[in-house]
């Protein structure tokens, strides 16, 4: 078997962190993390910090840092790719082709579902083909401003002006919706819950310039449960209706 499985959900879904968990338990000879980001956030998931992984599981930024040798064998490799939604280059489709049916390597992968527009990712169908259902694990957490448990799209809190250091918060396709795309029958009215009276304004980021950037007007309520969402006081909650899912 090359293909192990396919995390697929939304920030703060567990995706990184189930993957390596994986990783962690299976017994195999060699072992990769290709990771992107890991060097500017120093974690590979929230709970695995890139020092703390033990000294035989290698970190490498792209796929074409992979040893060439890794399909020979008679060493059984495990390699897990994380970030695939912004993978893209042919030594990771090649990889990926190999891998299919190779004796010696065996892949995970962990992903993003959708892009800052709430749109799938260019590499989102292919990627689900490789995959059969029960490989493929979806994972959710609570919107930050309703009570759907399907969070799955995030948006920006805007604390950093760095995407990758910043900080950001998941709500649901139909809050998502409402807070990029549609604009409220009243315009006095919160932009995401249509119910409240909108105090707050908040960066769309539908363009990287903030000069020519979008802006919602919503509740305070909304506001602060964007900004709040993913701290100490709201983990506790995110944990649990992630476990219970």
């Amino acid at each position: 078997m090359a293909y192990i499985k396919y995390y697929l959900g939304s920030m703060y879904a567990g995706k990184s962190s189930s993957a390596v968990d994986l990783l962690l338990a299976g017994v195999y000879d060699q072992k990769f993390i290709v990771t992107p980001t890991s060097k500017v956030r120093g974690f590979v998931s929230r709970i695995h910090a890139s020092n703390t992984l033990p000294k035989n599981i290698q970190i490498l930024e792209k796929a074409a840092d992979l040893p060439a040798n890794i399909f020979e064998g008679p060493w059984r490799t495990l390699v897990f790719i994380d970030e695939v939604q912004f993978i893209d280059d042919q030594h990771f489709w090649h990889l990926l082709a190999r891998a299919k049916n190779a004796a010696y390597v065996d892949i995970i992968l962990a992903g993003l579902n959708y892009d800052q527009y709430g749109h799938n990712f260019d590499n989102h169908a292919q990627l689900e083909n490789l995959f059969t259902n029960t490989q493929i694990h979806r994972l959710y957490v609570p919107c930050a401003t309703c009570s759907s448990a399907h969070g799955e799209i995030s948006i920006r809190k805007w604390k950093s002006n760095d995407r990758i250091l910043d900080e950001y918060a998941v709500l649901c396709k139909t809050c998502f919706d409402s807070f990029f795309y549609k604009k409220p029958a009243d315009p006095n009215f919160c932009g995401i819950c249509q119910s409240a009276v909108a105090k707050q304004r908040l960066r769309k980021w539908k363009h990287d310039a903030a000069i020519i950037d979008e802006y919602a007007t919503i509740c305070t309520h909304c506001y602060h449960s964007i900004h709040n969402y993913g701290d100490n006081e709201t983990k506790c909650n995110i944990n649990y209706l992630i476990h219970r899912a």
